[in-house]
């Protein structure tokens, strides 16, 4: 998470908006906790039919 930072204080050093920034690191990590989950499922279940 603390390069997700690196954006804003880009944004920050240079006097421009953040708030598209802000908005992207917002929306990644609520992606990653829908998707994380979901392949974690994924590869368990491939797992059991494989038998690895």
């Amino acid at each position: 998470m603390p390069v997700a930072t690196l954006g804003t204080m880009f944004c920050l050093i240079n006097k421009r908006d953040d708030s598209l920034v802000t908005q992207g690191i917002f929306i990644s990590t609520i992606a990653s906790m829908l998707t994380i989950p979901c392949v974690y499922a994924l590869v368990n279940h491939l797992n059991d039919l494989l038998g690895i």
